[in-house]
């Protein structure tokens, strides 16, 4: 009786597929070939049923980190504007993140409360005080992305707020890629 090596085992097992058993490769005095087969493509599929679970948790894990991680700061409540002239309310509308022109604590110069500068003379009777300044802000990472409006001129622009530290806020305006910051404080 010819002697038949089998240090390295029945099965070899690969990360990615089983090997394909051939009859030669079989015992033939110990375990049949269908079921040494079935055993091999059992033990494959339980090892990369477990792989892919512990893939799918790790992945979920890292995602759930991830959004908490970059979850922008709240930009909302009474905001001093530049120079401390006016108070800006910024709160919800809808889905998205708006501010209006709250209150003058200085007046504007020549006296002039109505949006005047707007380029749509339907909408240059409108009052100062109330005025949308940011609208559809949305969370972009740790930035509020949106639109902000420029009374004293009559333009808008493209906007980014990012909440600073000490009470603050980083309020920028942009054309293209050049972006002009104010910082707004707080208002208590």
């Amino acid at each position: 009786m010819d002697a038949i090596d089998t240090s390295a085992g029945i099965f070899h097992f690969m990360p990615i597929s089983p090997r394909v058993i051939t009859d030669a490769s079989c015992l033939p005095a110990t375990v049949s070939c269908g079921a040494a087969r079935r055993r091999l493509i059992t033990s494959w599929m339980e090892n990369n049923m477990r792989l892919s679970a512990f893939a799918a948790i790790l992945g979920a894990s890292l995602a759930l980190i991830a959004t908490q991680a970059q979850a922008s700061e709240s930009i909302q409540g009474q905001w001093y504007t530049k120079g401390k002239r006016a108070i800006v309310t910024i709160a919800p509308c809808g889905q998205n993140i708006c501010g209006r022109l709250t209150r003058f604590i200085e007046q504007p110069k020549n006296g002039v409360t109505t949006d005047v500068n707007n380029p749509d003379p339907a909408l240059r009777k409108r009052k100062l005080v109330g005025l949308p300044i940011l609208s559809g802000f949305v969370a972009d990472g740790k930035k509020w992305r949106g639109k902000i409006y420029d009374p004293e001129s009559g333009k808008t622009y493209r906007s980014i707020v990012t909440a600073g530290k000490n009470g603050t806020l980083s309020v920028e305006g942009c054309i293209a890629m050049f972006c002009q910051a104010q910082t707004w404080t707080a208002a208590k």
